[in-house]
């Protein structure tokens, strides 16, 4: 989980993991609620390197989440489960064994709607799928076919001290397995996100590969 300060914040960190993503050969998602917007988009393409050919080549996918955003309001995980078919295909295509760079703010969208428990539900939903591509690669790591997911949910850490949603921090932070701030620190408890600093990581796709952010 990335803890931001505020929303810019948000979008300048999510954008320097893909191009670092992309600058490792990984395949990279952008998936966001807010990709339905042109302007929006138009704004992240000219942050994002090698854009248009990155998209051509397969390289990035851009993931409009607004329709898995309404679904997951209605409880209905039908988007995710056909996105993490597609993701598969993808990789079907995709030699070596660089891996998958995910940044996904539908949980965190939700959680700042304070619909709660839809986003536990999806929390939820990256974690067991990470365990169930886990279960996968074991079977085609034989074959020289591995290729390590990661996935970057971002989530507010202003909100967290505040009312209601220092009730439901808890179980948040047990959909993962590390919380990292903005700068690269690994935190260990909310309390102190923003005066305790600990380990500092790299900043790169590889660094969060190593540390596995669902497990």
């Amino acid at each position: 989980m990335l803890l931001y300060n505020d929303y810019t914040d948000r979008e300048l960190v999510s954008v320097n993991y893909i191009n670092q993503g992309l600058q490792e050969k990984q395949l990279c998602v952008y998936a966001s609620v807010d990709s339905y917007d042109t302007s929006y988009l138009s704004e992240i393409s000219c942050q994002i390197k090698d854009y248009e050919e990155n998209i051509i080549k397969r390289n990035l996918i851009i993931l409009n989440l607004k329709p898995f955003y309404d679904s997951a309001l209605a409880g209905d995980l039908t988007p995710f489960e056909e996105f993490y078919i597609q993701l598969q295909q993808e990789l079907k295509h995709r030699d070596g064994k660089n891996g998958v760079l995910i940044v996904a703010d539908c949980a965190d969208n939700l959680f700042r709607d304070k619909n709660f428990d839809q986003c536990n539900i999806v929390e939820k939903w990256w974690q067991d799928a990470y365990m169930k591509w886990l279960q996968q690669q074991d079977k085609t790591r034989a074959q020289n076919q591995n290729h390590i997911i990661n996935v970057i949910c971002p989530h507010s850490g202003s909100l967290l001290s505040k009312h209601p949603f220092d009730q439901h921090k808890h179980q948040l932070s047990h959909n993962h397995s590390i919380i990292i701030d903005t700068a690269g620190y690994v935190l260990t408890r909310y309390a102190t996100a923003y005066k305790e600093k600990k380990v500092q990581v790299a900043q790169s796709s590889s660094c969060v590969s190593s540390i596995k952010i669902y497990q």
